[in-house]
């Protein structure tokens, strides 16, 4: 008794989803209203405002199946095969059971697929540009090529058999709080990530939105490069860790915490949080011909006046703190001496943050 119990559990995984899950028949009654839904649609010369003939439209599992075989025998295709002619854009499949469904070039663009069950399902090449897949569970789905710019992807289940190969994401792409089944799980090395300069949780925020929603896109970027490190794209990683990092410093001043919004600022623009080790030296250059410029044009100021190659040296042992006084002996309330102080303690601050870019770029992973 306990095993045929047992069994049809196994069979059956969401019992209160029999018939209307992916592959379940239809009445005619309802294949008549989903036709003649088509048949509206396909009168239609503009379309008006609707994107697709099911925009808005609440679906079940077992009638995506039907208009997907309708696809099928109108194309003469087979049982397998894409269909680019499945036109779901704008349809409502939350909650819908859609596992192991052949959706191959299907277009559901804009759909709402809110908690949706997609495993296994085949989504090569699909068109979901705009699509909310807010919770779905997209374990072992082959996302193949498939288009996802701006689509919403929180908090979605994915795992180790989740296919993103050529995946398309853009700036408008979310994809904060993913399960991803563990660190490294999901394959994240054959999608294309020059395009994606940042990440759709940061591309909606708006100046007036919440500390909250600023430290959501930050928890994403931080998510994302941890996966991207333990897969061996550091590079990768590193841009999004900055962009987290840049984020954070909005969530600072969100919060009125001016001291180390300061800081963070000050650290950014130096070194790039460690990211942008480039800088450092610019502002190394910059510091030093700045202080070089001063030394020489105070001129008969002090005494002796500094030559251009003088005050460009003096310079550069002022900043690293071993400033010395040129010619004969000068007062220390000598203008020379102390900017030379000055310079020094600007040098021990940017040498600081030098160490630890080099630390962060080279060693910190």
């Amino acid at each position: 008794m306990g095993d045929e119990s047992s069994e049809k559990k196994s069979a059956c995984p969401h019992p209160e989803a029999v018939g209307k899950r992916y592959g379940d028949p239809i009445g005619e009654e309802r294949q008549a209203e989903l036709q003649g839904t088509l048949d509206a649609w396909d009168a239609e010369t503009d379309h008006g405002e609707r994107t697709g003939p099911f925009a808005g439209v609440e679906l079940t599992g077992a009638d995506v199946y039907w208009l997907v075989e309708r696809v099928r025998r109108l194309g003469l295709l087979g049982v397998v095969g894409p269909v680019p002619d499945a036109h779901l854009e704008g349809a409502n499949l939350s909650d819908v059971h859609l596992e192991r469904a052949n959706l191959s070039e299907a277009h559901l663009e804009g759909a709402d697929l809110t908690r949706v069950y997609l495993e296994g399902a085949d989504l090569t090449r699909v068109n979901l540009e705009g699509a909310d897949l807010y919770r779905a569970h997209l374990e072992e789905v082959d996302l193949y090529q498939a288009h996802l710019e701006g689509t919403d992807l929180r908090r979605a289940g994915l795992n180790s058999k989740t296919n993103l190969t050529r995946a398309v994401l853009d700036v408008y792409t979310s994809l904060r709080d993913i399960h991803w089944s563990g660190v490294g799980s999901v394959d994240l090395t054959q999608i294309t990530w020059t395009p994606v300069l940042r990440l759709g949780d940061e591309s909606v925020l708006k100046r007036d939105d919440k500390a909250d929603d600023y430290e959501a896109a930050v928890r994403a970027y931080r998510q994302l490069a941890a996966q991207l490190r333990a897969q061996g794209m550091s590079e990768v990683a590193d841009r999004f860790s900055y962009r987290a990092q840049v984020v954070q410093r909005r969530v600072l001043r969100k919060r009125r915490r001016w001291g180390r919004w300061f800081g963070t600022w000050l650290l950014d623009l130096i070194s790039g949080h460690g990211y942008k080790p480039m800088r450092s030296v610019f502002t190394y250059a910059l510091v030093v011909l700045g202080f070089a410029s001063v030394y020489y044009l105070l001129g008969n100021s002090v005494h002796p006046a500094l030559a251009p190659l003088d005050a460009l040296i003096f310079s550069v042992t002022s900043f690293h703190g071993r400033g010395f006084t040129p010619g004969e002996l000068v007062t220390l309330h000598n203008p020379l001496t102390v900017l030379a102080a000055g310079e020094a303690i600007v040098g021990l601050l940017i040498e600081i943050t030098f160490i630890a870019t080099f630390t962060q770029r080279f060693f910190a992973r």
